[in-house]
């Protein structure tokens, strides 16, 4: 409900030899990029930061698009995690 500064944390599993891919997390207000790191298997999901971004009060969207595909497949998400920072 507030507009200010988010520190964002994906839920992420990519199997072994897959790593490496770039995938943004896009808002109107800006993005913010991270690199996939192999957790072992798809279906273990391991908590990383991967930046801020800035969000306006009310309803926003947020997008997860692949910038570059590095290998066979990209990742498995299971969760974004916002928390304001300011």
């Amino acid at each position: 409900p507030r507009a200010g500064l988010y520190g964002g944390t994906v839920l992420q599993g990519c199997g072994k030899g897959n790593g490496g891919s770039i995938v943004s997390l896009d808002t109107p207000q800006g993005s913010c990029e991270f690199t996939v790191e192999e957790t072992g298997h798809f279906q273990h999901f391991v908590p990383r930061e991967v930046g801020r971004l800035t969000l306006v009060a009310g309803e926003n969207t947020l997008t997860v698009r692949p910038v570059k595909k590095a290998k066979a497949a990209v990742m498995d998400l299971r969760r974004i995690i916002l928390e304001r920072l300011e």
